[in-house]
């Protein structure tokens, strides 16, 4: 297990790496492998939502994205034309979570840990890296990401598609500042990228994601966020009172959603349809300052 130096137990650890296994239509070894350590004893365990394996299992619509998996589905031997044994391809898309390890999060390590396995089990993703987020910046020397673990998950390969989720309750102090936002929006402009939200979401005004309702469209499946239509909501007698304030051009919107099965679903379907989707979201301005160490990495 990982450790953080300054002994903080909520920790994330890459799950096993299957990169250099062949690959077969067979799922990964079950159960996951751990993906925390444990908390010490007299720490509190709340229990996990019992929802949250749910929320994990809206993601399987993104496997419309991938073409791989009608490739892989065994087909039957009698029918015309049939290949009862067609060459497995590893799937398309990789899921990469990046989950906040702030101490305000201990309360949501259950939850964070079902969730994440739950993702674990998913069969059309080829690889599930983790990458921890160190929101509390007491360190200024402490960068926010790891160089090792963003490298590890590829994010710097523009060639393999992935999908992006951020699990946060954003509390911490990296959050209050711009640099955070902005090196998500950098990922944004590549791969799809959302936040999800371990409170609900009336309580989101207590952290540093102020978000915005926006309507939503993807005209390219999959496309990353810099890709998606935008339009404020039609709400006349909203408007009357506080005019909606548009969106800056060239302004990355980055959804944000409850780590539940139904606001899961809603953002599925803004990446897998060309429709319009209501969605919460926070817009990250142009020319926002990175604040990028030399090693591509934020520092807190």
């Amino acid at each position: 297990m990982n450790t953080h130096p300054d002994g903080n137990w909520l920790i994330t650890s890459t799950p096993q790496d299957n990169r250099r296994q062949f690959f077969s239509l067979r799922p990964r070894p079950f159960p996951a492998p751990d993906l925390f350590s444990e908390p010490p004893d007299d720490w509190p365990r709340p229990a996990p939502v019992p929802a949250v394996p749910a929320a994990a299992s809206a993601l399987r619509a993104l496997e419309t994205l991938d073409p791989t998996a009608q490739a892989n589905t065994p087909t039957l031997p009698n029918l015309p034309g049939a290949s009862p044994y067609p060459r497995a391809r590893p799937p398309a898309w990789d899921l990469v979570l990046i989950i906040d390890t702030g101490a305000s999060m201990a309360a949501w390590y259950d939850s964070i840990k079902a969730f994440v396995e739950s993702a674990y089990k998913l069969a059309h993703f080829a690889h599930i890296p983790v990458i921890s987020l160190h929101s509390q910046g007491f360190d200024p020397m402490r960068p926010v990401f790891d160089a090792a673990e963003v490298g590890r998950a590829g994010l710097g390969d523009e060639t393999r598609k992935k999908i992006i989720l951020v699990i946060t309750d954003a509390v911490g102090p990296a959050w209050e500042g711009e640099p955070l936002k902005s090196r998500l929006a950098g990922w944004a402009a590549v791969h799809p990228l959302a936040v999800l939200h371990v409170a609900p979401h009336p309580h989101w005004s207590r952290s540093a994601l102020a978000t915005r309702p926006l309507n939503l469209r993807s005209p390219e499946l999959g496309g990353p966020n810099t890709t998606f239509e935008v339009q404020t909501p039609d709400d006349a007698a909203l408007d009357a009172l506080v005019p909606a304030e548009p969106v800056p051009a060239n302004s990355v919107v980055i959804p944000v959603l409850e780590l539940s099965k139904r606001w899961i679903e809603q953002w599925c379907r803004l990446l897998n349809s060309s429709k319009w989707v209501s969605q919460q979201a926070i817009v990250v301005g142009p020319g926002a300052d990175a604040g990028e160490g030399p090693d591509g990495v934020n520092p807190a």
